[in-house]
């Protein structure tokens, strides 16, 4: 059967890629901890830039 769901499917996709540093983040919750995995694969994965990022750009 084929009914099965993963959590990324049903959720949403947890994992993204920084289009300024180049590095797959996600937000660890409840927490809001950015977690950040190196030299992981970003082909598929929404580009959003991360909050770090942000910041740096903003002020």
């Amino acid at each position: 059967m084929m009914m099965m769901e993963t959590m990324s499917n049903k959720f949403g996709p947890k994992l993204r890629y920084c289009p300024v540093c180049h590095q797959v983040w996600e937000l660890e919750l409840p927490s809001n901890k950015k977690i950040v995995h190196k030299d992981f694969p970003s082909y598929g994965l929404p580009r959003d830039v991360c909050y770090d990022c942000k910041e740096a750009y903003t002020n």
